[in-house]
């Protein structure tokens, strides 16, 4: 692995991997880290335990029990305010639901919601259940109160494809096949959105060819009323610092990707025309893009396939923070670096096998 800034190995002497792109593993306080300590080296789903680091790497904690992480992104740990964490239960998907440990010690609460995403001003989290009359288990988008433990249903799956422009019309064994993805807050915590698809039936080996592809961001107030449909999108959607747009992907006719801007109000525009990468966030000033590409490792166990690069939006220049091998960068066994920013701009998370091990770095820019 290579880079000109200063590196710090974060996951210390047990593999571990950091939450998603989208999940910085700072604390609020910016003190600590957290992560999924894996016990041993994974190729998918393997056993593990949250984890916190301080700030400079040192001092690794495990918490709680033994449950099973990925290897992309263990249990999409995170922060609920300084002094909690929380993390799917299980993601091998044998036990459903959430658990929250206290960093300093006390009782493990388990929640029933496979929670996505807590909102860090409101302390207000997004969770996905079964819908009574629904086959599949994340059909139904609930609101938690994580001070007062309540939990109130907004709207299910079906409910979601009833308010869409091209959804409402098909019938009701086409929205069976539709999930949900991706419950984001606002950083404000005012909206949210939900991603609404059914692409997994376009990768299969007889993609249907009577019914339109959806793949829909699905807008609504923070309390879960006025929801509507914002936009279509390619792929890797994310909110902006301000809150006052998202953006996403978008896959150009002429070939390539556009890094598009939907605001709340107005009509959407490209942020940069032609980019590469798979997972872009915004640094929390909006000034720096950081993003991760790769390409096939060779046999050379010397190659460098992957890297995390920094972008200006407005320039469009570009600077290489880090370059690593990953061998293996599929999404079901493998390892995608996921930089992601600290809270203060200063700093990029990622992950690697650079060295054959599962491994959380981070990288300071300034």
């Amino acid at each position: 692995m290579h880079s000109d800034h200063r590196l710090t190995l974060i996951s210390g002497d047990r593999p571990g991997v950091s939450g998603y792109y989208d999940l910085t593993p700072e604390s609020p306080d910016g003190q600590r880290v957290v992560l999924f300590s894996f016990d041993h080296h994974p190729t998918g789903n393997a056993p593990g335990r949250l984890a916190v680091a301080d700030h400079d790497g040192s001092g690794l904690r495990l918490l709680g029990p033994t449950i099973t992480g990925r290897s992309q992104n263990g249990v999409m740990q995170q922060w609920i305010y300084n002094y909690h964490v929380a993390g799917m239960a299980d993601r091998s998907w044998e036990t459903r639901g959430t658990v929250v440990l206290p960093i300093h010690g006390g009782d493990t609460r388990q929640l029933e919601a496979d929670i996505r995403m807590f909102n860090p001003a409101t302390g207000k989290a997004l969770g996905f259940l079964r819908d009574d009359d629904h086959p599949n288990v994340r059909s139904v988008v609930h609101l938690m109160d994580f001070q007062t433990g309540q939990s109130t249903r907004l709207f299910s799956l079906r409910e979601m494809a009833a308010v869409h422009p091209v959804a409402k019309d098909l019938p009701r064994e086409a929205i069976d096949d539709f999930h949900i993805k991706h419950s984001k807050w606002a950083p404000d915590g005012a909206h949210f959105f939900v991603v609404l698809t059914h692409e997994n039936v376009f990768r299969s080996a007889n993609p249907p060819t009577d019914i339109p592809r959806v793949k829909a961001i699905m807008l609504a107030n923070g309390d879960g009323s006025g929801l509507h449909h914002h936009t279509e999108f390619g792929h890797h959607p994310l909110w902006g610092p301000d809150s006052s747009y998202v953006y996403a992907f978008q896959h150009r006719e002429s070939g390539g990707q556009s890094l598009m801007v939907y605001p709340l109000d107005g009509e959407p525009y490209a942020m940069v025309e032609h980019l590469q990468g798979v997972h872009p966030s915004l640094s929390p000033d909006g000034r720096w893009i950081v993003t991760d590409r790769w390409t096939r490792a060779e046999p050379d166990p010397t190659h460098e396939n992957a890297s995390v690069v920094l972008i200006d939006p407005a320039t469009g220049q570009e600077r290489t923070l880090v370059t690593m091998r990953v061998e293996d960068t599929t999404q079901q066994t493998g390892c995608h670096p996921h930089p992601v920013w600290d809270r203060a701009g200063k700093r990029v998370y990622f992950n690697s096998t650079d060295d054959g091990v599962l491994r959380l770095w981070a990288v300071d820019i300034e």
